[in-house]
């Protein structure tokens, strides 16, 4: 069972704030006090009456309109309210925000780990100071490994922290009275341990954010440096099932939540609205009308500031002292560009009149799967057995079926610099004396010479990418994770994370290793801004939701990088390098169950296909928040099955998961295209409840993953292929929180011209997929061979499609050693596995993926 967290509601009197308290209590949580931040001029309240209102603060980060009222809360709801006045100004205006003293919280290791663990790490990285400054003096002969795993939280991450004098050891800068030099963010740090001082057995705090980075990412930050896991169930809403604007104003609606409009700030939402009910069917349409003339994103919500409202009666479960009654001007206080404020005259608590209540049991969630992964779900659960017994048939390739594995003896470290792109490939600890060290004392090997390395390139950790982690045994996790995440201390959105364990594949006396891509932006002036500022952009969501899972830990799940040489602009196409997916239910950080996938069919004994579906799901929605349009190679990671026959059926459940998404999406692009307009989809799955019977007539608005319209098929494909990017399969020892499955692939944004074609040596019937896109500026190849002459033919491949040498980038999932000879010359990044599968679905003794990217004149 997930455990019960113990949390603070950050409250600004608005609509989203106080729902999301509804959603914290649904999730089985307790909240056991308020926090606000006010003006710092706000006069008190006087018993239940109304303060006085003031001026509305100018704040990038806070709500203060409305800001008389939070008083009443306390009364109304029955919690304590703790407040703060806000101090500063916005400082750092960049919508990710990062604060210099913002490190991994404790939380990233397990809650079974050991209160001694912290130690232990602290000894091993003492330990190993002098030998890693000795091996990074040798830095061509060094190698590594490194450890990870994905996605552990914890309702403990605060222990650490507890046992000191917070203000002493965490000092926050806003506090000093009068500084306007701080952030107006670092207000919230006084704020919180303020109420942490009353209230010893807080570990959690929940916000109403939806679509703002710039408020969550703050949030977010001072939790992290008071070990406090952030809630954010409100979080991309609008992209969840029904996927409507209007969805989150019906389901506060259906639990009689009124939140009235005091503040209008667009010329399409007039004054006519204020003290209007936000959640009201008919204020809905209004605004509904009213963001298809003037809004953008999230307008019906207010996202855009279009709106602000004031919450002043909810279900009883919440609004356990009352409702708050408010009298008000007739005249609104107008201002500049059509903006218009309530003008608030009184206001009081008073007994909630008796009438039907609505509570827990009415509150909607958003259902765990897309429609879309659940219509797959069910279709892969059907097929199950069939596809288990066919894959004995068709997709092995016999020569490999009984072939032991031979050990590999050493993994070759190589760094290759194309652009400006350096890529770092398998740094591990050599043996000091013929003996092997602690996996700690590898990772401080790793970390010594890897920042070396960078400063050779006038680059440092927040140049970083993506990172491939691989240890022998995910048991290391909790004691390397820690020395790990000292790497990315200094800059937001650390980057994006694969990890998996691989037990006696690793050759002996290697427990970690890591390799990792780096962007160098002053190496290619286009792709820095006007103002200096990288085109990078990453996405770490840090909160708990109904999204994808938390990223808690020292990994972003999704870092972005131009993909080739081309002018700055929004056009520019994209890698987006993602993390491993894991299938945990995003709102408890559990491992999903076959029991959470019901709504398909799923029992007993299909855990891996409803783990393989969830899994691919995060997968899509991360990419979707990052403009993914196109996969470039999916990559399944397996953990170890109990037979072979297992093995191999789970191999195919995954590869039809990969093929039957993309048959599904595109058969949905087309019916939409034939019938848009006329789908309701809210009324379709919903059936209107709470909305009092009125349809509501909204399409799907989410990013089109894939962009079919952007993607043809070449040479080499037959009638019955797919329009789907290529796919491997890797068993490996273990995966991140015991999972079965890691799902993971690069994407590409603005790919509006790609193109897929199959590659054949005609001679030993090799097949490479090849990938184009941005005209030609990046490509991706994709095959498997059976054994190490094919690695020469594969050579022989890219040769004849003029695919430079210098720029290849190559990962290779191999079951297998390969010759020096071509590990010298294709410098790879070597992940070891029991088997794999490669993109023509038969078991191969390696899979190889390549990426080449042209570089510019002036790189």
């Amino acid at each position: 069972m997930p455990s019960k967290l113990h949390v603070v509601a950050l409250i600004s009197g608005g609509k989203d704030s106080l729902f999301s308290i509804l959603h914290c209590l649904k999730n089985g949580h307790d909240v056991v006090a308020l926090a606000n931040l006010h003006p710092s001029q706000t006069a008190p309240a006087t018993g239940h009456g109304l303060a006085a209102e003031g001026d509305d603060v100018n704040s990038f980060m806070y709500q203060t309109v409305g800001h008389s009222i939070i008083p009443l809360y306390e009364h109304a709801l029955r919690l304590p309210l703790y407040r703060q006045p806000i101090l500063g100004h916005a400082v750092i205006t960049d919508k990710d925000y990062h604060h210099p003293l913002d490190t991994p919280a404790p939380g990233c290791v397990s809650v079974s780990t050991p209160s001694s663990a912290p130690r232990q790490v602290d000894a091993a990285a003492a330990s190993a100071k002098d030998t890693a400054a000795k091996l990074a003096a040798s830095a061509a002969s060094a190698t590594c490994e490194i450890a990870n795993t994905a996605g552990n939280d914890s309702a403990l991450r605060r222990q650490d922290h507890r046992q000191a004098d917070e203000a002493s050891v965490l000092p926050a800068p806003a506090e000093s009275a009068g500084d306007d030099t701080a952030d107006e963010t670092e207000s919230l740090f006084p704020l919180l341990r303020k109420v942490l001082a009353a209230h010893p057995d807080v570990n959690a705090v929940c916000t109403g954010a939806i679509l703002s980075t710039y408020q969550r990412t703050r949030v977010e930050s001072v939790c992290a440096r008071l070990g406090l896991v952030p809630l954010g169930y409100l979080w991309q809403y609008p992209s969840l099932p029904p996927y409507a604007d209007a969805a989150l104003l019906r389901d506060m609606n259906a639990v009689f939540q009124d939140a009235r409009i005091i503040k209008v700030a667009s010329g399409g939402i007039d004054a006519g609205f204020l003290w209007q009910n936000v959640a009201d069917q008919k204020t809905i349409e209004k605004l509904r009308r009213a963001a298809a003339r003037f809004g953008g994103e999230g307008a019906v919500l207010g996202e855009g500031g279009e709106f602000e409202t004031v919450a002043v009666d909810g279900p009883g479960c919440v609004w356990k002292g009352g409702r708050i009654e408010v009298d008000v001007d007739e005249e609104a206080v107008v201002g500049e560009g059509g903006s218009a404020v309530v003008r608030f005259k009184d206001a009081r608590v008073v007994e909630k009149a008796p009438c039907e209540d609505r509570g827990l049991e009415n509150l909607r969630t958003p259902d765990l799967f897309d429609v879309e992964f659940e219509e797959l779900g069910r279709e892969l659960l059907l097929s199950g057995p069939g596809i288990a017994a066919d894959i004995t048939n068709k997709s092995i390739d016999r020569s490999l079926a009984n072939a032991p594995n031979p050990p590999l003896q050493s993994l070759s470290f190589h760094s290759t610099l194309h652009g400006a792109t350096l890529t770092v490939s398998n740094i591990t600890a050599p043996l000091t004396n013929n003996e092997r060290l602690p996996p700690t004392s590898q990772l401080e090997v790793i970390k010594s010479y890897l920042l070396t390395l960078l400063s050779t390139h006038s680059a440092n950790p927040s140049h970083i990418t993506s990172t491939t982690l691989l240890l022998r045994s995910m048991s290391l996790f909790t004691l390397i994770n820690p020395i790990y995440g000292t790497l990315f201390t200094s800059a937001p959105n650390p980057p994006a994370r694969v990890t998996i364990a691989c037990g006696s594949s690793l050759p002996p006396g290697i427990d970690v290793s890591l390799s990792c891509t780096v962007d160098l932006p002053h190496l290619q002036p286009n792709n820095m801004k006007n103002d200096g500022h990288t085109l990078r952009r990453g996405l770490h969501v840090q909160s708990r939701s109904y999204w994808a899972p938390a990223n808690i830990g020292p990994y972003s799940q999704a870092i972005a990088v131009p993909a080739a040489a081309s002018a700055a602009g929004s056009n520019v196409v994209e890698i987006v390098h993602l993390a491993g997916q894991i299938p945990l239910v995003p709102a408890s950080m559990e491992m999903v169950r076959a029991a959470d996938a019901a709504a398909f069919g799923a029992g007993e004994g299909d855990d891996f296909g409803v783990q393989t579906v969830l899994a691919l799901q995060h997968l899509w929605r991360v990419g979707r928040a990052m403009g993914v349009r196109w996969w470039v190679c999916g990559t399944a990671f397996l953990s170890a099955s109990e037979s072979r026959e297992e093995g191999e059926g789970r191999a195919r459940l995954a590869r039809e998961a990969w093929r039957g998404i993309h048959v599904r999406l595109r058969a949905k692009e087309e019916n939409d295209g034939e019938d848009e307009g006329d789908v309701d989809v809210w009324d379709l799955k919903f059936g209107n409840r709470g909305t009092g019977g009125v349809p509501a007539v909204e399409g799907d608005g989410r990013v089109k993953l894939p962009n079919f319209e952007g993607v043809r098929l070449e040479a080499g494909h037959g009638e019955e292929d797919v329009l789907a990017p290529p796919c491997l399969v890797a068993e490996v020892l273990e995966l991140p929180r015991a999972a079965d499955i890691e799902w993971t692939s690069p994407g590409l944004t603005n790919c509006e011209d790609a193109v897929l074609r199959k590659l054949k040596d005609d001679k030993t019937g090799l097949v490479v997929h090849e990938t184009k896109a941005a005209g030609g500026m990046v490509s991706f190849y994709a095959a498997g061979v059976v054994d190490e002459g094919q690695l020469w033919d594969l050579e022989e491949v890219l040769h004849s499609a003029e695919v430079p040498v210098d720029g290849r980038v190559y990962t290779v999932y191999t079951a297998i050693p390969f010759p020096q000879e071509w590990l010298d010359g294709s410098k790879p990044l070597v992940v070891p596995c029991s088997r794999v599968w490669g993109p023509e679905g038969t078991e191969v003794a390696a899979a190889i993926a390549v990426r080449y990217c042209k570089k510019s004149d002036s790189s």
